[in-house]
């Protein structure tokens, strides 16, 4: 039982993960264009060796918490799931948080931004990148580590990538956008 909670913690510690804020530079700097490919595995270690904070920890301590509140309920629930059906909401979610969806629209809004000659906009393009390349990294991770089992008996339930994927985006966008 530790083990599954102490996981499902770090999913939800780690679920919305963006990566770092790039540093303030001096206005007299010379700014070098971004290049999310080519620094693509440089940028995913900068954020690997900053996701744990005192901020995730707390979610995590907090996770671990409500894991050990509700595992005992856990069959109950998954049967109650079951029995619930997919609702119109279902569908939906299913494309727009599907994790190709979400690369996919990182990437078109980095090309959008090159090829209008915005930075702001290839700035959000090379963040949306960046941080779905990592949730892909941690959300596969953890659901390996997990091996947790469907409610329908499908494999690798915990975390959901949907969820992950879409938390991600709507992070670095709100970084952005407020």
């Amino acid at each position: 039982m530790l083990p599954s909670a102490w996981l499902l913690a770090t999913a939800l510690a780690l679920q919305s993960a963006a990566p770092a804020p790039a540093p303030e530079r001096a206005k007299t700097a010379v700014v070098e264009p971004d290049r999310p490919i080519q620094r693509l595995f440089q940028n995913l270690a900068t954020d690997l060796r900053r996701l744990p904070t005192i901020d995730s920890a707390l979610i995590a301590g907090v996770g671990v918490g409500g894991a050990f509140g509700i595992h005992g309920q856990d069959r109950r629930l998954s049967r109650w799931a079951i029995t619930q059906g997919s609702t119109g909401y279902t569908g939906i979610g299913n494309v727009l948080g599907d994790g190709w969806v979400q690369a996919g629209g990182a990437v078109a809004t980095y090309a959008l931004g090159l090829a209008a000659h915005s930075s702001s906009t290839t700035h959000i393009g090379s963040d949306l990148i960046r941080a779905q390349a990592l949730n892909g990294l941690v959300t596969s991770g953890l659901k390996l580590a997990a091996h947790r089992e469907r409610p329908s008996g499908g494999r690798h339930s915990l975390p959901s990538g949907h969820t992950s994927a879409a938390f991600a985006s709507a992070t670095v966008l709100q970084s952005h956008l407020g």
